[in-house]
């Protein structure tokens, strides 16, 4: 078993940087599901294109997992967020053996800009090193989403 040594580090710079903003807020599972199939589609992404799945009932967190289909994100309904669903994508553009080590969190920044925007990419990127976690340069071109005023547009 492998020791994800950076786990709630990582949490802890989740929060800070969404903490109280709409990308904490439940969103309608066909909205989370629009977007990861949206985000999957962009020319950067060079992981593989997952299913997204809400989780049985009563689950209570989700997961980025491989199973007998292959790998697949299962979103648990208290966690229908933009936040969940890009932290759930960063592992599979990382690979799920990365846990949350730099290349999980250099994936998770290139997806937060691309999918929700580039201001929500400098809040989780501030919050990575305010919390001493090391993020590689990226090696992908990635076009930030268009802003929005308001609520997102998914």
């Amino acid at each position: 078993m492998t020791v994800d040594a950076d786990r709630s580090q990582v949490y802890a710079a989740e929060e800070a940087a969404f903490g109280g903003t709409l990308l904490e807020e439940v969103t309608p599972f066909e909205h989370l599901e629009r977007l990861a199939t949206r985000t999957m589609a962009l020319a950067w992404w060079s992981g593989p294109v997952v299913p997204v799945v809400a989780a049985r009932s009563g689950a209570g967190s989700s997961c980025a997992r491989s199973g007998p289909e292959g790998v697949e994100i299962r979103l648990a309904r208290p966690q229908w967020t933009p936040a969940t669903l890009t932290h759930e994508l960063a592992h599979v553009l990382a690979g799920l053996h990365a846990g949350h080590g730099p290349s999980f969190r250099r994936a998770h920044i290139d997806i937060v800009t691309s999918a929700l925007g580039q201001e929500a990419g400098w809040w989780l990127r501030d919050a990575y090193v305010a919390c001493d976690l090391p993020v590689p340069p990226s090696e992908r071109i990635v076009e930030p989403a268009a802003p929005t005023d308001g609520p997102i547009a998914l």
